[in-house]
């Protein structure tokens, strides 16, 4: 069969675009996920089954050997060509979408139940299977109403396991398809060019919701990017790289499917971190075995006046951006929040406005209904460090700041008494013989003092 391509640029640059548009590629592949049985109508040629309006065919003619020719049906290159083909599937579809069928272009895959029903309904057929294919059925008397033609041999019928969009969907769980990320794996280093560098991350970056703490793990690759000039391939960068083509190819690249009953009594587990050179977070729930499994990865490096932001304001910032990225799952529905940080956990439940920016933060955070967690046994390296004849180890927030135009601050580890706090520490150690590059010690901001009359969330 002949399959025409034609240069349509010039006819593209003078027609009205169609603002039609395709479905997300990771929200698609998401609600795929968790189903129990899986089907895939793959339609024979698809852009030659659309026809094409009386009136535009002109538009397309073209000079062959045989004499003028012009197009009956969609063109394939043409600029609306996606978007018409789109909707007269959704057409197609009708009140099977969304729950059981969701096209893609040319691409109808068909979902099963999320649960397995093993009632046997006939001889060897079980009710969820049965159900499935009455759904498939359901689908192709469809494309007969449409005069719309499938093919068999592109097409897959009752499997547990499908692949679309590049993402395998099975019962449990969404993953990347091996045969991208084996491309992946076998990607040559060093990146010696701006454009190399832009395709490794553009291609790796694609899978970054499977990748926890993407942005931290690529920054020494992306800041070859802000540096221009000499490209210069360090051990830092090639560690980078691997790490990153490790993850994609290890067997533990896999994201749950989420559930959206709010009956089953698994909530949405929120999990932010907020760091020197990125924020980010992960969406977990816990499955129907009581184990927390993530759902979604995400995090975005800070840029230069970010850095130096407070730890404080950093850890809210990380809350902010994750509310934004995950607010379709979590907004109006009661969900987990898990951090780290107890001054952060105090501000949540009443902040002063001191900062007017973390003002406008936590004015947006407060619009969600969350329960706030604390990451048990997690500590921040230095922002929560207490220092005792055994090392160094999780304690209170230190309520207090040290004033200095640089240098080291020592600490006499003989002082250091597990009775005392964090704070009472550093006093005694000033008193004792203050460095000099102390210039004054002054006492923290009361949005990290606790009333008198709270109750402590944290048992101590």
């Amino acid at each position: 069969m002949l399959r025409w391509i034609q240069d349509l640029q010039k006819l593209n640059a003078v027609t009205i675009r169609d603002a039609g548009s395709l479905p997300q590629a990771d929200l698609l592949v998401e609600s795929h996920a968790g189903r129990s049985i899986y089907s895939l109508v793959d339609l024979y040629s698809g852009y030659d089954q659309l026809s094409l309006d009386a009136m535009d065919r002109p538009y397309t003619a073209m000079h062959t050997p045989v004499g003028q020719l012009q197009m009956q049906v969609n063109p394939m290159g043409f600029t609306n060509v996606v978007a018409e083909a789109q909707r007269r599937m959704l057409a197609v579809a009708g009140d099977m979408f969304l729950e059981k069928c969701e096209p893609y272009i040319d691409d109808n895959p068909v979902k099963g139940a999320r649960y397995k029903d093993e009632t046997e309904v006939q001889p060897g057929v079980r009710k969820f299977v049965w159900d499935h294919l009455q759904d498939v059925k359901d689908l192709l008397q469809r494309l007969l109403v449409y005069n719309i033609t499938a093919s068999g041999p592109k097409s897959i019928l009752a499997v547990p396991e499908v692949t679309i969009l590049g993402f395998r969907c099975g019962a449990y769980e969404r993953r990347p398809a091996p045969a991208k990320t084996d491309k992946i794996s076998q990607w040559p280093t060093p990146l010696r060019t701006t454009t190399k560098v832009r395709a490794f991350l553009k291609v790796v970056g694609f899978w970054r919701i499977f990748i926890k703490g993407f942005a931290k793990i690529a920054e020494p690759i992306r800041a070859m990017i802000r540096e221009g000039g000499t490209m210069d391939w360090t051990e830092d960068r090639e560690e980078a790289a691997k790490t990153l083509k490790y993850i994609l190819s290890s067997d533990q690249v896999t994201l749950a499917a989420p559930c959206f009953n709010d009956e089953v009594g698994r909530p949405f587990i929120l999990e932010t971190d907020g760091g020197p050179l990125a924020v980010g977070g992960v969406l977990i729930q816990r499955s129907e075995k009581g184990k927390e499994r993530p759902i979604i990865f995400e995090s975005r490096t800070l840029n230069s006046p970010e850095r130096r932001y407070s730890q404080f304001k950093k850890e809210v910032l990380a809350i902010l951006h994750c509310l934004k990225t995950f607010q379709a799952y979590l907004f109006g529905r009661r969900f987990i929040l898990r951090i780290d940080p107890t001054n952060v956990a105090g501000a949540l439940k009443n902040y002063k406005p001191i900062d007017p920016t973390v003002g406008r933060w936590i004015g947006f955070i407060w619009q969600f209904d969350y329960k706030v967690e604390r990451i048990a046994g997690l500590a921040d390296g230095l922002s929560r460090v207490c220092i005792t004849p055994e090392g160094v180890e999780d304690a209170e927030p230190i309520d207090a700041f040290l004033k200095y135009d640089g240098g080291t601050l020592i600490v006499d580890n003989e002082m250091a008494d597990p009775a005392i706090t964090t704070g009472q520490l550093l006093i005694q150690t000033l008193e004792k013989g203050a460095p000099s590059v102390v210039a004054e010690l002054w006492e923290g901001p009361v949005t990290t003092v606790r009333r008198k009359e709270e109750k402590d969330l944290w048992g101590a």
